[in-house]
């Protein structure tokens, strides 16, 4: 997990869970969960949703990860639980005056993707290969981003990896904001 100031809103970013849920911030502009929540069910899903409903933050970024099963089996019932306050980041949106851009690399992506110039923040749930990625990451969206960088990348999957690295050659901030280590101990 980790705070982020951009553009002076403050954001709270996390991923990896994995049902080890804890308390999210009443202070923060817009947080990000890039995934591993531990969505399996339908139970599971509308549970974490009821959690997100409750929190005070505006917006919720949201982008499933590859143990967010209920997603991937139940895309249709999944949607439905989603709170108004909670948004499915696939694609761009903009909030704040900050563009946002969401790409299912779940934990990997299996076709070349083009990304839209002017993206703010990147999300995904897996790192892309060579950055905090313990060599893992996928090769296809450290392509995409080294062709149109993000300012910032914020991702998870790779739960030992967490933390941040600035590459200068893009202008790109890599942010690995797994936090399963940090709840497991």
């Amino acid at each position: 997990m980790k705070w982020i100031t951009y553009r002076g809103k403050r954001i709270y970013a996390y991923s990896d869970t994995h049902g080890k849920h804890h308390i999210l911030p009443a202070n923060a502009d817009v947080i990000i969960c890039a995934g591993d929540i531990g969505l399996y069910t339908e139970e599971d899903s509308a549970a974490y949703m009821k959690r997100l409903r409750e929190c005070p933050c505006p917006i919720i970024f949201f982008i499933p990860g590859n143990h967010d099963l209920f997603f991937d089996i139940e895309p249709a019932r999944a949607m439905r639980l989603l709170p108004p306050n909670v948004y499915l980041l696939d694609g761009a949106c903009t909030y704040g005056g900050i563009h946002f851009y969401g790409l299912p690399a779940v934990p990997w992506l299996h076709a070349e993707v083009i990304l839209p110039m002017g993206i703010d923040i990147l999300v995904t749930h897996g790192a892309p290969k060579g950055y905090l990625d313990e060599g893992r990451g996928c090769p296809l969206l450290t392509q995409a981003i080294q062709e149109t960088p993000p300012q910032l990348q914020i991702f998870g999957h790779i739960h030992s990896a967490h933390g941040e690295l600035q590459d200068d050659k893009l202008g790109t901030r890599f942010i690995n904001v797994s936090c399963y280590e940090l709840l497991s101990s």
